[in-house]
């Protein structure tokens, strides 16, 4: 029962997104109207500099929770040591499926990246909805998305996996990566704010199912002792391509190719693009892990 437990790991990414989101965009229409003029530091700040430092401050917060983290008891019998497995030769071994399987959990995640990152964006530009009903909408969305669709999922996963079915975090997921790839498109050709938020919403449900099914199939692929190596390579990877590489392509398809009216189209283009990849990757990854997993 991997699926439900990772899921709860992504569900709390996911909130932390969507509570940022909706914060920013509070803090944004605050600092529009002049709320934080004559405070110390971000007094003199322009609004969406406030934001950023607004935003970030829960981040040095959570230092604070460290020491209360620490590692469960050990399983291993007293008097024995735990094995170091060296995890180049596993990599070699199995060099395929761990690519296949990394390169799928980073492309996967472009699509949620991107949205995160200039939804808000396009929906003032585009739709000319304020600041602050962007973000209410987009956190709440996400919100939503995130606990019900990521925690839907891996609870019928994890149902199925338990009765036999041991790739069932793949198999099952096909159809919602799929259809990521036609309503991401038909997102950005809406016409109306309200057409949009009806097809993002369909989007983000069939988005957050991916968090969990990359997160899965590293875990099922890991020996025990390379877990913890293998979920921070996979993590990484989602990091660079998922929220860096890919909300960086959009801006520079909007800024060089599209120019700024065209942000819709470079989003398009960058969304579908990439879950089309990962539905690709996916397909083939699946007959591969569960030959593996045999």
């Amino acid at each position: 029962s991997l699926a439900k437990p990772l899921a709860m790991q992504g569900i709390g990414f996911q909130v932390g997104s969507a509570i940022g989101v909706a914060a920013a965009g509070a803090v944004l229409a605050s600092g529009a109207a002049g709320a934080f003029q004559g405070w110390p530091i971000i007094g003199d700040l322009a609004p969406w500099r406030t934001a950023l430092v607004l935003i970030g401050l829960p981040g040095l917060l959570a230092l604070l929770l460290i020491p209360l983290l620490h590692d469960p008891k050990s399983s291993t019998p007293s008097g024995a040591t735990a094995a170091v497995v060296p995890f180049a030769p596993f990599f070699r071994a199995h060099r395929a499926l761990i690519t296949q399987a990394m390169l799928y959990a980073g492309l996967s995640a472009v699509g949620l990246g991107c949205v995160t990152a200039w939804v808000p964006e396009y929906l003032q530009r585009i739709h000319a909805v304020p600041p602050m009903q962007t973000g209410a909408m987009l956190g709440s969305l996400l919100l939503m998305a995130a606990v019900i669709g990521q925690g839907l999922f891996a609870i019928i996963a994890d149902w199925c996996a338990v009765r036999g079915m041991k790739d069932a975090v793949l198999r099952l997921g096909i159809l919602p990566l799929a259809l990521t790839v036609p309503l991401s498109w038909l997102a950005f050709e809406a016409r109306s704010s309200e057409s949009f938020i009806a097809w993002l919403t369909a989007l983000l449900f069939c988005l957050a199912p991916c968090n969990a099914i990359s997160n899965t199939t590293v875990q099922l692929i890991a020996p025990t002792a390379l877990r913890s190596r293998m979920a921070a390579a996979s993590i990484l990877i989602i990091s660079l391509l998922g929220f860096t590489v890919g909300p960086a392509l959009v801006g520079w398809l909007s800024e060089f190719v599209f120019g700024e009216a065209g942000l819709g189209k470079a989003l398009q283009l960058v969304i579908a693009g990439s879950m089309a990849l990962s539905l690709t990757l996916m397909i083939a990854l699946r007959p591969r892990l569960a030959a593996y997993l045999k």
